[in-house]
């Protein structure tokens, strides 16, 4: 009788009298992940696009203008004036409520740090838990405890973009996005591979993706219907319960919308029509995110290193669901992005849609040669993507697209612009003109001819400054100072201003002065040079019926149980309001 061994991965063979069989007996070869050396390793390599992505996004950190609109809600919240952008005007500037509530609540407790380094280490330090949280997540997924050797190829996609750099701080709320997603995959990913329950904080997580942003709800509905999935025997009690949590923030937070605001969606979404279709305008801003990167060859490499595991018998429909939610949901918002027309920031809105899409192969098994030779392609391009990759303008492209950060980096002379004191040559001199003018009581101050001109006498700001840029003028000018906003993201007339056409995402309507000193100029003072009294006197009368009056009243009447119960019903009677740019026209069509 003679005995061999033939040691493969795993594959044990006894030879008798010269033939083989197969027996059952313990393994020689560990698994991988137990030896010292080797947990170092897989360590290093987890971590290894964590670091680099921190090290990059730190490189391009910055505040945009937009960042400061959060910013200036946060010091009004703490100066005592409410969510608010102007004060005595109840417009909700804010897209995401999560976001500010986050930082509001954040500033007291580092006191001498300002809001503006407060948001962009916050939105780093999220940007990293969400690909912290993707990998964990993957590795549930794919892994589920067997030990396997996993490498972190799909993370390396998300560490080697440099949207992903520029959007990770910004003072916006997508480092938010990133761990919110990330923190959704993990959960439904630890769901799939366990029996038990549905813990309450699940449910709760994934309810609350309207509060990150309004077009969320598109992830929390599909992710919640994954749960409901994954936990279909849980019985209708449970399903209520489930229920009941998904939707218990975010319903309270739109009473308080409806109530407090009078409207249904945030302000931007009237400003920038977010239920309108401009399918030529997101084909380009499609385009426009995908191409400069190369994104199609990650994108194909990391379906040829996932194709084994997707065919893969084993644990097949609970992971099949949790698959399904993520890129079913990437592939919806990115859709509907999409439909929108995109925005006018580089790739942003599309970041969220390709971090789910990434997040379920952050980290894959890679095993055979097929696998291994992706694998490299990946690290390859992500080497010349992060080296060398880059949008193809400065500033605002051809489409009306900007490469925003390298746009205010170019105006604020400054690398890394994050204070407003870093914004001090944006644009040109106008911040120092702004400080040194004399702004009374009664004063307007209009930035295009920067003549002042008298105001109502029941205006209770202290002066109006009518501004493209109103987050840097936002941080400038104190709470008390009321800033009226050309593209109608905090301005309640410009962002209900008729869309006659369309053009650059973000900013198709611009508010005629009219409107402005129509609003605000005391009537018996001389008008500026070159202003219509004819359009003037046209607007002041539309301001006066019946849909403009009730419009302003939900938004600047003092806010009393009866003001909030009838703000529940005019939140659904206004929101289709729209009011023609030409005073003229508006009053003969309103009036």
């Amino acid at each position: 009788m003679a005995y061999s061994w033939a040691v493969g991965l795993g594959t044990r063979r006894l030879v008798l009298g010269g033939q083989a069989e197969t027996v059952a007996v313990p393994s020689f070869a560990p698994r991988f992940r137990t030896l010292p050396w080797a947990r170092t390793g897989v360590a290093l390599l987890f971590t290894a696009p964590i670091a680099a992505f921190a090290f990059a996004a730190w490189g391009q950190r910055w505040m945009s203008d937009d960042g400061f609109i959060y910013l200036r809600v946060v010091d009004q919240l703490r100066a005592g004036n409410g969510p608010v952008f102007n004060p005595g005007e109840r417009i909700e500037a804010a897209t995401s409520p999560l976001w500010v509530g986050l930082l509001t609540m954040a500033s007291p407790l580092f006191p001498t740090v300002s809001t503006a380094w407060l948001a962009v280490a916050i939105g780093l330090g999220l940007s990293l838990a969400g690909l912290a949280l993707a990998q964990w997540g993957a590795h549930r997924l794919w892994d589920g405890g067997r030990g396997r050797a996993l490498l972190p190829v799909g993370a390396l996609v998300i560490a080697a973009l440099p949207p992903f750099w520029d959007f990770a701080t910004s003072g916006l709320e997508t480092g938010l996005a990133f761990a919110w997603l990330g923190a959704c995959f993990w959960g439904l990913a630890s769901l799939s591979r366990t029996r038990d329950g549905v813990a309450w904080w699940l449910p709760a997580l994934l309810g609350i993706g309207p509060l990150v942003r309004p077009d969320f709800a598109i992830y929390a509905a599909t992710f919640l219907a994954a749960m409901f999935v994954l936990r279909r025997s849980a019985g209708w009690r449970g399903w209520l319960r489930a229920g009941a949590l998904a939707v218990a923030l975010p319903g309270a937070y739109q009473v308080f919308r409806m109530g407090y605001y009078g409207a249904l969606t945030p302000h931007p979404a009237f400003a920038k029509e977010a239920s309108s279709a401009n399918w030529p305008q997101g084909w380009r801003y499609l385009v426009d995110a995908v191409e400069p990167y190369w994104l199609f060859v990650p994108l194909l490499l990391l379906l040829a290193i996932a194709l084994p595991s997707l065919l893969s018998k084993r644990d097949r429909m609970p992971r099949t669901v949790v698959l399904a939610a993520m890129l079913s949901a990437a592939v919806a918002h990115g859709a509907y992005v999409v439909y929108v027309g995109g925005d006018f920031m580089h790739a942003r809105l599309l970041l969220p849609a390709l971090f789910a899409l990434v997040a379920p192969f952050a980290v894959m098994r890679v095993d055979t040669k097929w696998s291994v030779a992706a694998a490299i392609g990946i690290a390859a391009w992500a080497v010349v993507c992060a080296a060398a990759l880059r949008v193809p303008y400065d500033g605002v492209g051809p489409d009306g697209i900007a490469n925003e950060r390298g746009y205010y980096v170019a105006l604020a002379q400054h690398e890394h612009p994050v204070t407003v004191d870093d914004y001090r040559a944006y644009p040109g001199a106008v911040l120092a003109v702004i400080e040194e003018a004399q702004i009374a009581d009664g004063d307007v101050l209009l930035l295009q001819d920067r003549e002042e001109i008298v105001l109502r006498d029941d205006v209770r700001a202290v002066a109006v400054v009518q501004a493209a840029s109103i987050g840097i003028y936002g941080a400038v000018f104190d709470t008390d100072v009321y800033i009226a906003d050309a593209y109608g993201l905090v301005d309640p007339v410009a962002g209900r201003l008729e869309l006659s056409a369309r053009g650059r995402p973000g900013h198709e309507k611009v508010l005629p002065e009219s409107w402005v000193l129509a609003r605000f100029a005391d009537p018996a003072a001389p008008l500026p040079a070159g202003a219509s009294a004819r359009d003037i006197a046209a607007a002041r009368a539309v301001l006066s019926c019946d849909g403009p009056r009730r419009m302003l009243d939900a938004v600047s009447a003092p806010l009393t149980a009866g003001r909030f119960a009838r703000n529940l019903l005019e939140s659904f009677r206004l929101h289709g309001l729209r009011i023609p740019a030409g005073p003229s026209e508006a009053q003969a069509r309103l009036c």
